[in-house]
């Protein structure tokens, strides 16, 4: 899904000149004129995304249905040797592979999966007929080690979770300042907001489902201290 990203990185439509050029204080100055010059006319954005990059040449028309999602090498092969003249892709897929660590989320995902599971299976209502004849509403208490278990799991997801998105919000970050830094007004590079706040919406989500575990487990046990006492 083109929509949801890491990073982003496109060569400027028309790089503003900078004043790196007239001013040899400027550590870049010379790396910048020379970048400015060989991507004179290039038209690429590149997308790193959690599992594949998405790429699409704004210069085609049109250019809001030109993505080409998946190996973005393979994809640029068949452009000419000037589509990518700094090395966007490049930068893309040594982000992905060197940065991008799936253990945490795929951990945390497994972990949310398996507590949901536990969750689920905690006993419902049922229907329990008096000696009257009069019919009661009641819910059983789930276990103690199977709410005991579903707090560890819970706890374990929601700290791989917030390591993992933590990790990729601060990598996206240092990554778009790093290009803006060395290559200003030449590339346009912008960090994923959709991906983003999906990760962090899932962070919360995770913290959520542990308050609630941890409120019915401590409210367990001063049920269990009340009728201990009676």
């Amino acid at each position: 899904m083109p929509s949801i990203y890491i990073v982003s990185a496109s060569y400027a439509p028309s790089p503003h000149q900078s004043s790196a050029i007239g001013n040899s204080s400027h550590p870049n100055a010379e790396f910048i004129a020379l970048a400015r010059n060989l991507s004179h006319g290039a038209s690429l954005e590149v997308r790193s995304g959690f599992f594949a990059a998405c790429l699409r040449f704004p210069a085609k028309a049109p250019p809001e249905n030109n993505w080409h999602c998946g190996d973005a090498s393979d994809i640029l092969a068949g452009e000419s040797r000037n589509a990518d003249p700094l090395g966007l892709v490049q930068y893309s897929d040594r982000f992905t592979s060197k940065v991008v660590f799936y253990g945490l989320i795929l951990g945390s995902m497994a972990l949310s999966v398996l507590a949901i599971g536990v969750l689920s299976s905690l006993p419902g209502w049922k229907t329990h007929i008096l000696e009257d004849g009069e019919a009661h509403q009641i819910r059983p208490f789930p276990a103690p080690n199977v709410t005991s278990f579903c707090l560890a799991t819970l706890c374990f997801s929601a700290g791989f979770g917030f390591i993992s998105v933590l990790w990729l919000h601060v990598a996206a970050v240092a990554a778009t300042g790093t290009l803006d830094f060395m290559i200003e007004d030449i590339v346009v590079t912008q960090v994923g907001s959709a991906a983003m706040a999906l990760g962090w919406l899932a962070f919360g989500t995770e913290m959520i489902a542990l308050v609630g575990v941890f409120i019915m487990r401590v409210s367990l046990n001063l049920l269990d201290q009340i009728t201990d006492e009676d």
